[in-house]
């Protein structure tokens, strides 16, 4: 299951344990392609937290995570990112990176 986090309480990035976090916009065609993706990915490792998070909607928040390019997915482990993947990836890489940061 991903969350669709409309504002940046419904985040929580400083949740225990892994937190996958999608930023992206309306209007990438990168981050619609990647959508599907990490829908597989998060019904693979349901033990990591998924969020989405449309930066078109939530203001500043690109600003404030240091984004410039859509979409980016950063991993959060107990409050601290650990990774960050910037444009598309196939689900495979996503699983493998993710994975590093599970245990």
């Amino acid at each position: 299951m991903i969350i669709d986090a409309t504002t940046t309480d419904d985040m929580d990035l400083t949740a225990e344990g892994l937190t996958v976090v999608d930023f992206y916009r309306d209007d990438c065609r990168f981050c619609d392609m990647l959508a599907p993706v990490l829908d597989d990915v998060a019904f693979e490792l349901p033990v990591a937290r998924f969020v989405k998070v449309n930066c078109s909607r939530v203001d500043g928040l690109a600003a404030a995570q240091q984004i410039q390019t859509f979409p980016t997915t950063k991993l959060f482990k107990n409050g601290e990112v650990v990774d960050s993947i910037v444009g598309f990836v196939p689900a495979s890489v996503l699983i493998e990176r993710i994975g590093k940061h599970l245990y």
